[in-house]
């Protein structure tokens, strides 16, 4: 488990594919990562869209790209 702050943002995943969609990303000063929650579908992130544009701090853990949140708190 690891903890990461930074920024959620929306942008474009896996243009002109079949899984081409708005994604939610951290937005960190070492890079952005796609991010999902534990148990979410990762074509719908609903509750982590409504942190967009907040600096946040998340709890999960990271494999390559993507980090999967167990945890998103609003940081100010």
């Amino acid at each position: 488990m690891m903890k990461l702050t930074g920024k959620i943002i929306l942008k474009p995943f896996a243009t002109g594919s079949k899984s081409d969609h708005d994604a939610v990303y951290l937005e960190t000063a070492t890079g952005d990562y796609l991010l999902q929650q534990k148990e979410d579908n990762p074509f719908e992130c609903s509750n982590l869209e409504s942190f967009a544009g907040k600096n946040v701090t998340v709890e999960g853990e990271l494999t390559d790209y993507l980090f999967i949140a167990n945890g998103v708190t609003e940081v100010e």
